[in-house]
């Protein structure tokens, strides 16, 4: 065994100025890096409520739920000219605080759903579920006082709604439930498609390696995203995207893998609505799909493209095989309301599907919105008063909701 040597005094100071080089160029370079975000443009969009969201610590993740917005979050947007606040009450819901008694003479109804329910893009005043409110309060005198609530969740799919049924709105004794989930069509076809409850399948705070960690570190340098926008330009939008690559349809089987569960998630958010007292509707969703897409509505689109790259497993779904999915995903919806007797709001057959009530695939616009809202208040009002809350049923045919995610 040789004995201990120590290094020549030349390789000593060459790794001294090593070192000394590499703790100057860190140290240069974390001045960059806070100099850019006190002083310098930001890279990032802030447009979209989520972006807005995350600088306003106003994103939490939830165990059944994915990442939502924090309950009690308040964000200032502005969009079609319109300065408003976005706000989540204490239970998550969009809109003002709500008691989680209810007053007497009050009828409480909490629609639940995806980004179309919740409407991120307009003031509380402008979406459908308080334009209801407000229509049946003026048609019903106050008698009785119509409250709604809204859970929704961007993304949001029959599995989201059913949890946050199970574990949310019935706590809040609601008299009617209306539920609205459409998009299970296009997450059927995603590579990790999973039918069950998708968030409890993997940790939301994975165990990262070092070097992970090092790698999201620099992703979210804000030099970084700057050299990156001024070497790459700026990203493509995904309407502009679509039209950078020819349409690559799924097989129908991976559509189709998605209609049994489907159909159970609706059954299910239905028997334990009922069962736990509250009426329960379904809606079915507008969409702007046609066979024969004219040119500016084809514009508008982007839902069909999941992937930047479609050689990388994404698709690029033809608007003719969309509208052929999204009508066999709202034949479901009826299909399980005329099944389980559940109110059905059929608002494919009621609203037209084009740029005047909608502004993509699916997303709804003012005029939009007020078109639902009266399709909504003549169905709920079609026998002359509000459907009357239901009678819970047997607790040995059917499991009973007791509280937030606990059944008897």
């Amino acid at each position: 065994m040789e004995p201990f040597r120590l290094a020549p005094k030349g390789e000593v100071l060459m790794l001294k100025r090593f070192g000394y080089a590499l703790l100057l160029t860190v140290a240069v370079l974390s001045l960059v890096e806070v100099g850019l975000r006190l002083y310098g443009p930001d890279p990032n969009d802030h447009s979209t409520l989520f972006s807005s969201l995350i600088s306003n610590n106003g994103i939490v993740d939830h165990p059944l739920y994915g990442t939502i917005s924090r309950p009690g979050a308040s964000v200032e947007r502005e969009e079609y000219g319109k300065r408003f606040i976005y706000r989540q009450n204490e239970w998550g819901l969009r809109g003002p605080s709500m008691a989680l008694e209810k007053a007497p003479g009050t009828y409480r109804i909490i629609f639940v759903g995806a980004s179309v329910v919740e409407n991120s893009y307009l003031p509380e005043d402008e979406m459908f579920a308080f334009l209801v409110e407000r229509k049946l309060n003026e048609r019903l005198g106050g008698k009785p006082h119509v409250e709604v609530g809204v859970m929704a969740k961007p993304g949001a799919t029959s599995e989201t709604a059913l949890a946050q049924i199970a574990n949310t709105v019935l706590e809040l004794q609601p008299d009617l439930v209306v539920q609205m989930s459409g998009g299970d069509w296009a997450k059927s076809v995603n590579p990790n498609y999973e039918p069950t409850l998708m968030y409890m399948g993997y940790p939301l705070h994975p165990n990262r390696t070092l070097l992970e960690n090092i790698e999201r570190a620099v992703m979210h340098s804000r030099t970084v995203q700057l050299l990156q926008r001024q070497f790459e330009g700026k990203p493509l939008k995904l309407t502009e995207l679509r039209h950078s690559q020819p349409f690559k349809d799924p097989p129908d089987l991976l559509f189709e893998r998605g209609l049994k569960r489907y159909r159970e998630n609706l059954h299910r958010s239905g028997i334990l609505s009922q069962d736990a007292g509250a009426a329960f509707a379904l809606m079915t969703k507008v969409w702007l799909y046609k066979a024969n897409q004219p040119a500016k509505e084809d514009d508008a689109l982007f839902r069909t493209y999941t992937n930047r790259d479609i050689r990388k497993g994404g698709w690029n779904v033809s608007p003719p095989v969309a509208r052929k999915w999204a009508d066999r995903y709202n034949d479901v919806v009826r299909d399980v309301a005329n099944t389980d007797n559940f109110l059905l709001i059929d608002l494919a057959k009621s609203v037209p599907n084009n740029l005047d009530n909608l502004l993509d695939d699916v997303h709804l616009t003012p005029a939009g919105n007020e078109a639902v809202a009266d399709v909504i208040v003549s169905q709920l009002l079609h026998e002359g008063t509000l459907p009357e809350p239901a009678v819970p049923r047997q607790q040995d045919t059917v499991a009973r909701a007791t509280g937030p995610g606990t059944f008897n």
